[in-house]
């Protein structure tokens, strides 16, 4: 009885720290309007700031999305402040 109850702790241990490391990693970023003519694009190690017109911010923004999900990076999550200013909520799987 007592090496069922030892085999058993140790297997749902194993499932355990298993299951620990089968969690996915991911490095996250924001694409947001910083001004009427910037653009930044914030990871945690960088800022990138695009210059462009404020006439056609909005597709420059789309444009850079575009450009980084091609890149490998996902929006899981926008928001949106008086439907002027858009945060784009990114991640991509780490290595």
């Amino acid at each position: 009885m007592k090496t069922k109850s030892l085999l058993l702790t140790a297997i749902l241990s194993l499932l355990i720290v298993s299951g620990a490391w089968a969690q996915e990693k991911y490095e996250y970023a924001i694409v947001k309007i910083a001004t009427l003519n910037e653009i930044n694009f914030v990871t945690a190690d960088n800022i990138e700031s695009i210059k462009t017109q404020s006439s056609q911010i909005d597709k420059d923004v789309i444009k850079k999305v575009n450009e980084l999900s091609n890149q490998g990076w996902e929006v899981y999550n926008t928001t949106a402040s008086n439907s002027v200013f858009i945060i784009y909520y990114l991640r991509k799987k780490k290595n």
